[in-house]
């Protein structure tokens, strides 16, 4: 009976923990690829309602900045 238990426990911190990771990561690198399209196009992309229609595009592009940055500063440390 306790290995139940114990099966629905981790698979429930797992749900939870996937759920925050993947909210917090979607958000962080929205924001991110948001302002980096703005400073880049100087504030015309995207506007208005193109920002609903392309936050798929925004969080990829956020995760690709982020990354660089990442990257970059490991490079420029190394």
């Amino acid at each position: 009976m306790e290995e139940l238990s114990e099966g629905a426990v981790k698979g429930l911190l797992r749900f939870v923990r996937a759920v925050i990771l993947e909210g917090v990561c979607e958000r962080l690198c929205f924001w991110v690829g948001l302002g980096s399209l703005r400073l880049i196009t100087l504030g015309t992309y995207p506007k208005g309602k193109n920002i609903e229609d392309h936050q798929t595009f925004i969080v990829v592009f956020g995760l690709v900045v982020a990354m660089g940055l990442v990257i970059g500063t490991g490079v420029y440390l190394s």
